[in-house]
């Protein structure tokens, strides 16, 4: 996985370590974790839409929504009204 998506996975790393020093996301699971799920519900995505189980103009609202219930523990994210 490393190799094929290393650039996203460059991206997507410092993001979710600064989520959790933030206290946005989780912390008892480490950032490498929420980086492998993130791409795993990528790639279930992609499936899901190759088989046309999932409409296309839901699935970035579901691929999100997903996500963020992850790495956020259902917690709803703060905002910078908070």
């Amino acid at each position: 996985m490393h190799h094929r998506h290393g650039t996203v996975l460059g991206k997507l790393l410092p993001l979710i370590e600064r989520g959790q020093a933030d206290g946005a996301f989780r912390t008892d699971v480490p950032a490498a974790w929420h980086l492998s799920m993130v791409m795993a519900l990528i790639h279930a995505g992609s499936a899901e839409l190759r088989a046309g189980r999932v409409p296309t103009d839901r699935a970035e609202a579901a691929l999100v929504a997903t996500v963020l219930g992850a790495v956020t523990g259902g917690r709803l994210p703060r905002t910078a009204a908070d």
